[in-house]
């Protein structure tokens, strides 16, 4: 290990408590799920948590992170919803990924969500992020 950190990989039912309690085991701990595979936890020794999937291409294992657990919804805008992605940045979930906006949403103010990031900070110094392709993405997995 280049940064001294000890790493392992540990195979696991990935639920919502699980993902709140698993700890990290001597160092970074990457967690994969038994269900869907490829999908991955990685708990720092912090106590951040990630979700990332893991895949082979051209020969060579890969692994792209989807985001950090536990997106905090802050609340609403006139154009979307506001989230705490960490990195102490908001993401911006456009409205038009939700039919009923001005009805009605899916979660409330302060529930923990995930999203997927699409640009860092723009014009509007939010980030543009999608609750949308986030459960797209998972759904997808799960199919596979």
């Amino acid at each position: 290990m280049q940064d001294g950190t000890a790493r392992s990989t540990r195979k696991v039912k990935l639920t919502d408590r699980n993902v709140r309690i698993l700890p990290a085991v001597n160092g970074r701990t990457d967690y994969t799920d038994e269900l869907v595979r490829g999908f991955r936890l990685r708990v720092g020794t912090d106590g951040s948590r990630v979700y990332s999937v893991g895949y082979f291409a051209g020969g060579r294992w890969k692994r792209y992170t989807i985001g950090r657990v536990g997106d905090l919804t802050l609340g609403t805008t006139p154009d979307g919803v506001l989230v705490d992605i960490g990195l102490k940045m908001e993401g911006l979930i456009p409205k038009a990924e939700f039919p009923d906006f001005e009805k009605s949403l899916p979660f409330k103010e302060g529930d923990h969500i995930s999203v997927l990031i699409r640009r860092v900070e723009g014009q509007d110094h939010h980030s543009q992020v999608s609750w949308r392709a986030a459960r797209e993405w998972i759904l997808q997995s799960m199919e596979h």
